[in-house]
Formats: structure tokens, sequence, C-alpha cells
């Protein structure tokens, strides 16, 4: 199985290099293939020059498109190279490397074909904290969601 991380990155001068390094560390561990893609949302900090210096994989946009530009061309990179699995990772760190292949499970053993992690639910509990809005808004979302569909969704 080929899985590639794709990291979206806006200003990450600060984590940028911690984050693809835990995927390199990380990816020594595992028994599938596993590759990273930054996209570098037109950041103006110095999170291209640390990418180009550590000759990290990135794909430099010449401007902002925002969180959803920067996944939707990770995702066009997944589809033009082949990739199995695609995973969103987040640049500034929030995302643990460590539970990737617990968030793939399903899907390796073909009970899912999309899987979707939460740093809300579950034993381990992350110290990340949101906003009263941005809870506020997950649980109004997460709410219509059950009522329309009938399924429980978390973390919208």
């Amino acid at each position: 199985m080929r899985v590639l991380m794709i990291i979206p990155a806006y200003n990450e001068e600060e984590s940028i290099f911690d984050t693809v390094t835990s995927i390199l560390n990380y990816r020594k561990k595992v028994d599938f293939d596993l590759d990273y893609v930054v996209i570098n949302d037109g950041s103006t900090d110095k999170t291209k020059q640390i990418l180009e210096e550590n000759h990290f994989n990135a794909v430099n946009l010449v401007m902002n498109l925002g969180i959803g530009g920067a996944v939707q061309t990770g995702y066009k990179y997944a589809l033009e190279h082949d990739y199995d699995v695609a995973v969103q990772f987040d640049g500034d760190g929030q995302h643990d490397i460590e539970s990737l292949s617990d968030l793939l499970e399903p899907i390796r053993k073909n009970e899912a074909d999309l899987v979707i992690g939460s740093r809300f639910v579950g034993d381990v509990k992350s110290e990340f904290q949101t906003t009263f809005m941005r809870r506020f808004g997950i649980s109004v979302i997460s709410n219509l969601i059950k009522w329309t569909t009938g399924q429980r969704v978390l973390d919208t």
C-alpha cells in the first residue's frame, strides 16, 4: 500500500522541519510505503526556504489558495502519482504521526474506503483545545449531520 501524507503549510517556518522529520522517522517503523508532500500555500515567511534547504518534497503554490486549495492540490498530486491512500496532516505539528497506523487499519482491512481521525474521541485525549466558537460550530454541524443522516460525526 502506498500512502501519501499531504501537508498543507502556510507560514509554518516554526514547525515544518519537525513535522516532516516526524514522518521520515515514522516511516522506518511501518510495513507500507509512506511518502509526503508539503503544499506550501504561498507562505510569506521562511517556509519555502526551509523546504528547499532540506530538499523536502514540496509543491510551492505561487499564491495563497487557502486550506481548501492546498489540500485539493495535495489530492491531485496523490492521484497523479498513483498513491493508494492520501492523508491530510497538519503542518503545524498538531497531528500525531504515531496514530497513522491505527487510522489506516480499517482501510487496510477493507472495512472502509474513508477514515476520519479525531483529536476529540477515544481513550487518548489530545491537549489541543479549540476556541469556544469552533467547539460550538462543531456541535451544531455534528447535530445537523446526525439529524439528517442518522450518522454520528464528532469532529466535523
